[in-house]
């Protein structure tokens, strides 16, 4: 104990303002915590809310009795409805019963002023002995003393929701709509949640300030340090899979388990074998938040979490489910640590919330495995590397079930291995390496990143065996990528062998493109869904080259926020683009810093930059096939974290040979990154509220 108490004391008289940094932010975190969260944290869980509600009732009278019925899914200790008050004081009093339909017993009965009902605050309902899961409620709403200008009340189309339409002075339509009523439960789970991240990212701080004092440690420790934090970090929201597209990536892993466990035997194409604690939690997590209107679907996946957690599945049964995320271009290899994950979840009859957690836990080890060993072979910008390798938003998808994490690992590795060749002779490992990294990429995403081996051409011929490895290289890289995106060239072209003549309605197609150059096109769209075809784009190649120009430049902002992780796939909220861009400069002064006997060539800067540009051309031209409609007025689809596979590339484009960083001026980069990762975290964490 005394030897830690005199490297605590050494610390703060050696490095006062590192010591001051992490002060600061630990404080800034306690600060906002206090401020601007803790009053904002949910005391109840729930079960029905109030989402896409809108007002269908202006003014109601004396005359007026509202009557829903409703059942709640859980058990619950209060209901809630949502009044308007139209920004004024409205005098006389509401009567709410609550009745249960099948004894007719009063359940619940209150009087409530009008002046206590205010827009936007829901109304409380309490039941005393609590409500029941199943049970049919019926609420009755009646008024006395309503001025002419009286209350309005909340709710939405019964259409699109599990409530019948309300019944208005015994009238049964009133256009369908039902009165929006949740249904909730009394809770301190968010709070103890909220109080342990709080206290995890003060230690994380606490932690990136030991890591600085460990002057011996190399920067793949360092990148360890940093990223098993941050994985844990995410780890701890519990969604069963929070990326982009996460219910499509989700069944390709099932899908693959099941070919592995010979449970697709017998089942037609388009299904999928799982068990009922799989069906029900990708039913509730993708499906069930929409039909009960809930309000903030990342809160209500949690409690639901941590309410259904057990280590054993509570039986076996299997059953068939429509398979919603096979596509004739993926293959096993994008998903298989979490596919592996899966399979033993099932063979030792895991709960599903285990196994999920498993398969995103293999995932995150084999990204982090994968980046720290680009990191330890790179003889140059290994800080470089591992800044790359730590953007929140890789930290974010490799800690969920997606081919994203897979693909930026593998081109980050290659990029290092590029980074090796400058200086150092290449062992038969590192061929073997190439060749499989290349084969992967081929099998993953059908082939679109296999632009990126290409840099390979940019080797120095300064000395023979490097000219000899740089054929080597071609050849195996060459054929190790054909070898692996051929199964997927040949089930397209066996698909879409018609797609080539497929012809999009070129006069259509030109008046809406000339329209949506003007902002006008979106809002006349056709009843039919036309889509740009191959064909199209081979017609008129100008227009094509024109509206993915104009896409681009609208894309920009977006996309580099997306790319960092100002937005994540669950939420439309975004981070504050101060925290963003402090990520930004960090890696940017990483990647400018000298090395020795390490200086990028001028063509390789021209042909990197020609690949990038041609990669987003592809990316762009994919999207347009895929996702537009002729009456976008741009591609449609493109997201920031497509290029993310390409940012150390992108990043060697700024290296330069005057800005030098010793081994110190590298601890306190990846230190204040620490620093920025806990203030990220409590943007994440408010986000998560709804703050």
């Amino acid at each position: 104990m005394g030897k830690y108490l005199r490297e605590i004391k050494q610390l703060f008289k050696q490095e006062k303002r590192i010591v001051a940094i992490a002060i600061i932010v630990i404080l800034g975190i306690l600060l906002v915590y206090k401020i601007c969260l803790r009053d904002h944290i949910p005391d109840y869980a729930t079960y029905m809310g109030h989402a896409d509600e809108e007002q269908f009732i202006y003014s109601l009278t004396n005359e007026d009795v509202i009557v829903q019925e409703f059942t709640s899914p859980h058990d619950f200790d209060f209901a809630t409805l949502h009044f308007s008050d139209h920004d004024r004081t409205i005098s006389g009093k509401a009567y709410i019963k609550a009745e249960d339909i099948e004894t007719g017993e009063t359940v619940s009965y209150q009087e409530l002023e009008n002046t206590f009902i205010h827009y936007g605050e829901p109304v409380k309902i309490h039941f005393a002995d609590g409500g029941k899961e199943g049970v049919p409620y019926r609420i009755t709403v009646s008024f006395e003393d309503m001025p002419e200008l009286g209350l309005g009340i909340m709710g939405y189309k019964s259409g699109g929701s599990f409530l019948k339409p309300c019944n208005l002075k015994g009238d049964d339509g009133n256009d369908d709509y039902a009165v929006a009523v949740g249904t909730h439960s009394y809770t301190n789970k968010f709070h103890i949640f909220a109080n342990i991240i709080v206290i995890y990212l003060c230690l994380m701080v606490c932690w990136a300030l030991f890591v600085f004092t460990r002057d011996k440690w190399s920067i793949e420790r360092r990148f360890f340090a940093t990223a098993i934090p941050m994985g844990i970090f995410f780890l701890m929201f519990f969604n069963p899979n929070p990326v982009h597209d996460g219910e499509t990536h989700l069944y390709k892993a099932y899908y693959y388990s099941d070919r592995l466990l010979g449970k697709d035997v017998g089942y037609i194409n388009g299904h999928l074998s799982l068990r009922d604690d799989e069906y029900r939690m990708s039913r509730g997590y993708y499906y069930e938040n929409y039909d009960l209107h809930i309000e903030n679907n990342m809160l209500f996946v949690w409690e639901k979490y941590v309410n259904d957690f057990r280590i054993l599945t509570e039986n076996n049964n299997w059953q068939k489910d429509e398979q919603r995320g096979y596509t004739e271009t993926s293959s096993l290899f994008e998903y298989f640590p979490a596919i592996l994950a899966i399979t033993i979840g099932r063979l030792f009859k895991l709960h599903v919330g285990i196994e999920l957690l498993m398969a995103k836990i293999f995932t995150f080890i084999v990204y982090a495995g994968v980046c720290a060993y680009a990191i330890y072979i790179a003889p140059k910008k290994k800080s470089m590397i591992a800044l790359v390798s730590l953007i929140p938003m890789n930290m974010y998808q490799a800690t969920g079930i997606s081919y994203d994490s897979i693909v930026t690992a593998i081109c980050i590795l290659l990029t290092a291995l590029f980074i090796k060749s400058f200086s150092t002779s290449f062992s038969k490992a590192d061929y073997f390496t190439i060749g499989i990294c290349c084969f992967v990429l081929g099998r993953c995403k059908g082939g679109v990143y296999l632009l990126l081996p290409l840099i390979f051409m940019c080797i120095p011929k300064s000395v023979r065996e490097r000219e000899v490895k740089r054929i080597k290289i071609w050849l195996v890289g060459a054929a190790a990528g054909l070898l692996g995106v051929l199964p997927a060239i040949i089930k397209v072209y066996n698909k879409h062998l018609g797609m080539l003549r497929k012809k999009t309605n070129f006069d259509t197609a030109s008046a809406y493109f000339n329209l949506n150059m003007t902002g006008i096109g979106r809002l006349m769209r056709p009843e039919e869904e036309y889509r740009y075809t191959i064909g199209y784009i081979m017609q008129n190649p100008i227009r094509t080259f024109k509206l993915i120009i104009n896409s681009f430049f609208k894309d920009i902002e977006p996309m580099l926020g997306q790319a960092i992780g100002n937005r994540m796939a669950w939420t439309d909220e975004k981070t504050n683009w101060a925290i963003i861009c402090g990520f930004i400069i960090l890696i940017a002064l990483s990647a400018i810093q000298a090395s020795e006997e390490f200086e990028i060539p001028k063509r390789f800067r021209i042909i990197a930059l020609v690949l990038i540009l041609a990669e987003i051309m592809i990316l762009y031209l994919v999207m347009l096939v895929a996702e537009t409609g002729i009456y976008d007025f741009k591609v449609t689809g493109v997201q920031g974290r497509y290029l993310l596979p390409w940012a150390a590339v992108i990043l060697l484009l700024l290296s330069s040979k005057r800005i030098k960083v010793d081994e110190r001026g590298i601890r306190i980069e990846i230190f204040v990154y620490s620093a920025l990762y806990a203030i990220y975290g409590m943007s994440f964490l408010m986000i998560f509220f709804n703050v």
